[in-house]
């Protein structure tokens, strides 16, 4: 199985930064060597760091359909269907993959969500991966990228099943789509495997084992000492950036922040690992409380696996049922 046929670059208009200070600038263009190895480490699809050859040696895709759909800001994005037969279900799930491994590229995850009693599975590529194009990762451009792709993924499959409704569901990275799209009217509820809330953790963990071994312990000290992970997250993926085709969107670092209004009583179930080595469970509490916050229902099923945990056919088949079940109550 190869990589579909990529569309390309996409260059995003962004606000220049013209308002920074100069040390500011100064900054950004000093540490550019480390934070474009941050950018490949986090996002190696959209970096041309993953190698679809190895990925697909010896897989089978699946029966699917496969098409794309271009943005306002001009991003490409790769959509990929996985029908069901001879079902009465009107329940979509529409799945946004991790950073190393496409949606076409995890048969066996789609193959348990396939088993629930939905009507379809719709994977859709991240920026830069499979099917999507690439975009650049400076000014916020990566970001501002993602969202965009997000919201023109569901405007898109609201025209084209207009009788469906949809669970959103994200492994690591996708966490971004279906928390930031939850408030979609056409949304029921989201579920989420191995949770990811930032780039912070991901960072500190790569300082502590990928630092040469008789340096390591004094960067981890320099981590803590003068929060290194953070000015490196904030100086890869920069808050306050927006593009002039989009201006409603500002960038905020690859952090989740508050969670949109319009969610109130929907049904999210968070399937993070106990022992994951990239997502500490602070940062599982800190999600939980943000969901809480905004008066979603949230169940939390703490699994074993590290972050390549994912969850069997039958634990999402219990979070599909959770999800309807409150979307009854909600209607009632």
């Amino acid at each position: 199985m190869q990589r579909s046929s990529p569309p390309g670059v996409t260059n995003v208009k962004t606000c220049d930064d013209s308002g920074k200070s100069f040390s500011s600038r100064a900054l950004h263009w000093t540490l550019y060597p480390v934070t474009n190895l941050i950018h490949r480490l986090l996002f190696p699809g959209n970096a041309g760091y993953i190698d679809y050859e190895r990925l697909g040696r010896g897989r089978e895709d699946l029966p699917h359909q496969s098409y794309k759909i271009k943005t306002e800001i001009g991003t490409i994005v790769g959509l990929h269907e996985y029908r069901k037969e001879n079902t009465r279900s009107n329940i979509v799930v529409v799945f946004a993959h991790g950073n190393t491994r496409p949606t076409r590229f995890m048969k066996d995850f789609i193959s348990s969500l396939l088993e629930c009693d939905i009507r379809m599975v719709i994977g859709r590529d991240f920026v830069g991966y499979d099917a999507s194009s690439e975009v650049p990762c400076h000014n916020g451009a990566l970001e501002i990228a993602a969202y965009t792709n997000d919201v023109a993924v569901l405007n898109k499959l609201s025209e084209k099943y207009p009788e469906c409704e949809f669970i959103l569901c994200g492994r690591s990275i996708g966490t971004f789509f279906w928390a930031g799209q939850l408030h979609h009217p056409k949304v029921i509820g989201a579920i989420g495997v191995v949770p990811f809330s930032g780039p912070e953790s991901i960072i500190q963990h790569a300082l502590g084992t990928r630092s040469p071994g008789f340096i390591r312990k004094g960067i981890l000290i320099l981590a803590d000492g003068i929060g290194l992970a953070q000015l490196l997250a904030e100086a890869t993926f920069p808050h306050g950036h927006f593009s002039p085709d989009l201006p409603e969107f500002t960038s905020k670092g690859f952090e989740l922040g508050q969670i949109n209004p319009g969610v109130r009583g929907k049904q999210v179930v968070l399937f993070p690992s106990i022992d994951d080595e990239l997502v500490p469970q602070s940062s599982v509490r800190d999600l939980e409380s943000k969901l809480e916050a905004a008066e979603c229902k949230v169940q939390t099923c703490w699994t074993e696996g590290g972050h390549r945990a994912l969850p069997c056919s039958i634990d999402l088949q219990a979070a599909v049922n959770l999800i309807q079940a409150a979307r009854t109550v909600s209607v009632d």
